[in-house]
């Protein structure tokens, strides 16, 4: 699993992550939302937002199957 958890800059709330076993595959989160996308197609898959949460973390299941995030409620 590749995870660009950026630490450098403790306001960046925006965070990337591939699985290693679905290359194709890739979530993505920041302040308003998380997503999923086929990186081959170049398409949204799901679009997630939850009222007065805030994503600060994502990280993709090896299998592909399950997306865990951290949040933090406003």
């Amino acid at each position: 699993m590749y995870d660009d958890d950026d630490d450098d800059d403790a306001d960046d709330d925006d965070d990337v992550c591939a699985c290693s076993e679905c290359s194709d595959l890739v979530a993505t989160c920041s302040s308003e939302d998380v997503r999923l996308w086929n990186t081959r197609k170049a398409q949204e898959l799901l679009r997630i937002s939850v009222h007065n949460m805030v994503c600060n973390a994502v990280s993709v299941m090896r299998d592909g199957k399950s997306i865990v995030t951290g949040t933090t409620v406003l």
